[in-house]
């Protein structure tokens, strides 16, 4: 449609790309606009298993929007890959576009004092004469909105997965990759300490499943490479990125990405020593020992704090007067240690 608007050609002048490239950012933040209030009808049986299942659609979606759509657009190698307007030219000014716009609006929480307008709006002048008005529906009224856990996590999928789409085109896009994660992160991270109100208890599912997404980076790269870099190669270095590199490589990654996650994390550690410069670097140790753990966490969030068995520890404990085995953050010291 975008094309078709300004004059149904891929070249064109700088507002023609502006056009397409917002029109892009648009459509993904209405449809994830959508997906957020639809996911609310599949029923799942915890508020983590729907924002893990919005985040894998919203980051499957916005993927192709961003690597497969912009290789069906410019699908001809000679024409419109490095003409004026071309691929190269969009690439070049979507991600510095894609990292800068959503990193600003996340960290000034532009949903959020949208949000606020809107209910100033339509709340009543003086909402303690409303009848049958409750102290909790007047703290709804006047706190912020809840983050929407998924879509950071599937903005920072997208820039991963873009990033190492078009890298065999344009590897400069590596740097915008690494700069894209990193202000994004700090945007979100200032929008949920800043202006949103405290989510509920998270798990650590949604973050494994977005982790899950770096084995499908590697199919993505390979699959890239190969429709990249092909029609630039002639005789034995066409054939072996053809028949050799680029099945391997998309083989390995998608046998990583479908395997429990146990033996993907085991076999990922094993050829990452395996592949470390020094010898004498430690093999892996496991999952991290508890005691280390539990000064990253704060102190309502520690296992042995909210756990109602502890709890009850605890209440056993201030009726016999003793005090509970752990400081005043609420952390346990090393065995053989003392405060």
């Amino acid at each position: 449609a975008v094309e078709a608007f300004t004059g149904g050609r891929l070249g064109g002048n700088w507002w023609q790309m502006t056009l397409r490239i917002s029109t892009l950012i648009a459509v993904n933040s209405v449809a994830s606009s959508m997906a957020k209030r639809k996911s609310a009808d599949e029923h799942h049986f915890t508020r983590t298993d729907q924002d893990d299942s919005l985040m894998v659609k919203l980051a499957l979606y916005m993927s192709v929007n961003y690597t497969l759509l912009l290789a069906l657009l410019y699908r001809n190698p000679g024409e419109t890959w490095y003409c004026v307007g071309g691929l190269l030219t969009t690439i070049c000014m979507l991600m510095p576009v894609d990292t800068i716009c959503i990193s600003v609006l996340a960290a000034v929480g532009l949903g959020s004092r949208l949000s606020a307008v809107v209910r100033e709006a339509y709340s009543p002048e003086n909402p303690t004469e409303v009848p049958g008005m409750t102290q909790t529906q007047l703290n709804k009224m006047h706190e912020p909105v809840e983050m929407n856990i998924a879509r950071p996590f599937a903005h920072l999928v997208k820039s991963y997965i873009m990033c190492l789409f078009f890298m065999p085109f344009w590897p400069l896009g590596s740097v915008w990759m690494v700069l894209s994660l990193v202000l994004k992160t700090l945007g979100y991270k200032m929008q949920l300490l800043r202006h949103s109100k405290r989510p509920y208890r998270q798990s650590h599912i949604i973050a494994f499943s977005a982790l899950r997404f770096g084995y499908l980076g590697a199919c993505v790269y390979a699959l890239s490479s190969w429709w990249f870099l092909a029609p630039s190669l002639r005789g034995r270095g066409k054939e072996a990125l053809t028949n050799f590199l680029t099945p391997l490589l998309a083989a390995m990654a998608l046998f990583l990405l479908a395997a429990p996650r146990s033996m993907s994390d085991s076999i990922a550690s094993k050829l990452q020593h395996c592949l470390e410069l020094a010898p004498d670097s430690p093999p892996d140790a496991g999952d991290p020992d508890y005691y280390v753990v539990q000064s990253l966490l704060a102190k309502e969030q520690k296992y042995h704090i909210a756990s109602p068995a502890y709890q009850q520890f605890v209440g056993a404990m201030k009726a016999q007067k003793t005090v509970p085995p752990w400081d005043a953050d609420g952390n346990i010291p090393f065995p053989g240690s003392s405060f």
